[in-house]
């Protein structure tokens, strides 16, 4: 048996200022967001006892699918890989990026992520994509499908690399389970504008790679929400889970996280634990959300049928 922890989308700010004359591009949007709308959004408050809720859980492993910082400037990146240590190493964490982490064409360029988290990225090469064989037949694969994108669009996709390496996968076991990180959502939302603004542009073809190689387990964030969407084709199960913003400070969503246990080659629970202002813990939530199997677009989409 094997317990997997799911963060994401934590947002962290850097310990030191950002120079004003790094915010001359698509950042001053981003920063002048985070000085209204998400000024207390992610406090590092909730960070703090999310990191010592996971460490109590004595997890098997963590998985971070994306928006470690918030505007990719080293100084949030060096917080944020600060941060995460704390997790562990390369055999107890691994880590994908989101659109804010390469939220600038020159983070992008330059790899940013990947210099500051290579250490939970591939155990060869330190970069993306990358796939990390665990005990009791568990793979996880990492890939990156964000993008950098014109203002107040967050879209991603797969291509190059990170395309080649999910096609490249080989079908594993029925006592195997094969678990895939990215940060867009593949599942589809309910505004449209939503959709073409946010969601993976290749999202349909890229479900049914996923389903061809019978992958068991997509994880992503960059909803803010959590979400249970199960597909079932061909004999064949994938499930699509989202946990939510693990550092979201909302009226109606607080920051959570998730935790599967995985067992014979099957994902046998999923517990979700929630921050509670009250007593500014992490606790299990009581109040469970639907798991939605075959959904219609999926059957709409030929993914299923």
């Amino acid at each position: 048996m094997l317990r997997v922890a799911h963060l994401s989308d934590l947002h962290i700010r850097g310990d030191s200022p950002i120079p004003i004359h790094h915010l001359f591009n698509k950042r001053i949007t981003g920063y002048a967001n985070l000085l209204t709308a998400r000024k207390n959004a992610h406090p590092r408050s909730i960070l703090d006892a999310l990191l010592s809720d996971v460490e109590d859980q004595q997890v098997d492993h963590v998985c971070i699918t994306g928006d470690l910082t918030n505007l990719s400037h080293p100084t949030e990146f060096q917080t944020a890989s600060q941060a995460i240590r704390k997790l562990g190493g390369q055999t107890n964490v691994s880590v994908v990026p989101g659109n804010h982490d390469t939220y600038t064409i020159g983070a992008a360029r330059s790899r940013r992520f990947e210099t500051y988290f290579k250490e939970w990225l591939s155990p060869e090469t330190g970069q993306l994509p990358f796939t990390k064989p665990l005990r009791s037949g568990l793979r996880i694969t990492g890939v990156s499908s964000a993008i950098p994108t014109p203002p107040f669009l967050s879209y991603g996709k797969l291509k190059g690399a990170q395309l080649e390496w999910l096609q490249q996968l080989e079908p594993q076991g029925e006592q195997d389970f094969q678990v895939v990180l990215m940060h867009h959502n593949l599942h589809r939302l309910a505004s449209p504008f939503k959709n073409w603004s946010k969601r993976l542009r290749n999202a349909s073809s890229t479900l049914q790679l996923l389903m061809e190689k019978r992958v068991d387990m997509v994880l992503h964030g960059h909803t803010h929400v959590h979400q249970r969407t199960k597909l079932n084709a061909n004999g064949h199960s994938l499930f699509l889970l989202g946990c939510g913003s693990s550092t979201w400070n909302h009226p109606d969503h607080k920051g959570r996280y998730s935790i599967y246990t995985i067992e014979d080659g099957s994902l046998q629970n999923i517990e979700s634990r929630v921050y509670n202002p009250a007593t500014e813990y992490f606790e299990r939530d009581t109040q469970d959300i639907e798991l939605v199997e075959n959904p219609a677009w999926a059957v709409h989409s030929g993914i299923v049928s």
